[in-house]
């Protein structure tokens, strides 16, 4: 699998990794789309560690990684959901804290897009629904 690959050279190229950042932000974010449970579990691990590693470094990608991440708090394996939001709580803290408007769904009463007035569109406020998740550890996961 190539998340195990990814994985496995952040763990042993630690100091080696900055170059080849945006690289690796990119196959993060085409395996997000995958729909396996395992490999999104290994993907969100990943995506984890790699912002453990880059910190503030992943400031400009961040909040892209985390718009991949966004769906997946709506999976149906709780295993994946949990992955997910221990990736997002890590991105946040890498620099991406406007994605926070993302996952409340906020939108500010003084902008309409024009749009909107001919095309209503929906948003999904995604720590609403965590909060009255069907699984006990989704909702008790910090």
């Amino acid at each position: 699998m190539l998340v195990q690959l990814v994985y496995l050279l952040l763990k042993q190229a630690m100091k080696l990794i900055h170059p080849f950042a945006s690289g690796i932000a990119s196959v993060l974010m085409a395996v997000t789309t995958d729909k396996h449970p395992g490999v999104l579990v290994k993907a969100f691990l990943t995506m984890e560690y790699f912002g453990e590693i880059m910190g503030t470094n992943l400031k400009t990608v961040s909040r892209d990684l985390i718009s991949m991440v966004l769906n997946s708090l709506c999976h149906s394996h709780c295993r994946v959901r949990i992955a997910a939001i221990r990736a997002i709580h890590r991105l946040v803290l890498c620099g991406a804290h406007e994605s926070i408007y993302d996952l409340t769904a906020y939108c500010d009463p003084n902008i309409i897009p024009i749009g909107a007035f001919y095309h209503p569109t929906t948003k999904t406020q995604y720590l609403a629904l965590l909060s009255l998740d069907r699984s006990v550890a989704v909702r008790e996961e910090p």
